[in-house]
C-alpha cells in the first residue's frame, strides 16, 4: 500500500473539538524584488507570505480585529529549498494549538511544480505563536469567549 509522503505540516496536531477548517492556503509568485543577490528568495519573503495567509485565516473566521491585538511572541522558520524568480508557491497556515491565552500555528511554503503530477517541493516550514493581550496591552489575557466559540464550532 502506497502512502503520500508526509510533510512537517502533516505532523502537527489539530486542536480537538474544532469542526471548522483550521487551515488557510494562498498562492504567491516570487517577484524579482523578493530575490537576494544569489537570485534566490530573500528569507523575509516567507514570513511576509505567511502573515498574508494568516490574515486571510483571521478574515475567514470573522476575527480580523483579533489579529491586530495578538502579537507574535515566537516564530521558527526552517528553510529547506530555494525558491527562484517567477516560481509559484502555495502557503498554508494551520491552527495547531488553541491555549487559554495563546494560539500556535504551523505553516508550510511549497513550490508548485511546473508539470503535474510532480509533487510540490517544501521550501520552508515552521511555527509561530500569538498571544492575546489584556486591554492595557501589558500582559497575556484569556481569549474572549466569542473567539473560542468561533474557532471551536
Amino acid at each position: 500500500m502506497s502512502h503520500a509522503p508526509t510533510t512537517p505540516l502533516d505532523e502537527m496536531r489539530t486542536p480537538t473539538g474544532a469542526s471548522r477548517p483550521v487551515t488557510q492556503t494562498i498562492t504567491r509568485t516570487l517577484e524579482w524584488i523578493d530575490t537576494d543577490a544569489g537570485r534566490r528568495h530573500h528569507n523575509s519573503v516567507i514570513m511576509r507570505w505567511v502573515e498574508a495567509c494568516e490574515i486571510a485565516w483571521w478574515k475567514d473566521h470573522d476575527l480580523l480585529e483579533v489579529f491586530t491585538r495578538a502579537p507574535r511572541v515566537q516564530q521558527v522558520v526552517n528553510y529547506t529549498a530555494p525558491i527562484y524568480f517567477d516560481q509559484d508557491v502555495e502557503i498554508t497556515v494551520e491552527l495547531t494549538r488553541l491555549g487559554r491565552t495563546s494560539m500556535t500555528f504551523s505553516f508550510e511554503a511549497a513550490i508548485l511544480p511546473d508539470t503535474l503530477p510532480e509533487p510540490p517541493t517544501v521550501a520552508a516550514h515552521g511555527t509561530f505563536t500569538v498571544v492575546n493581550l489584556s486591554p492595557d496591552g501589558q500582559r497575556a489575557h484569556p481569549w474572549p469567549e466569542h473567539v473560542r466559540t468561533n474557532l471551536l464550532r
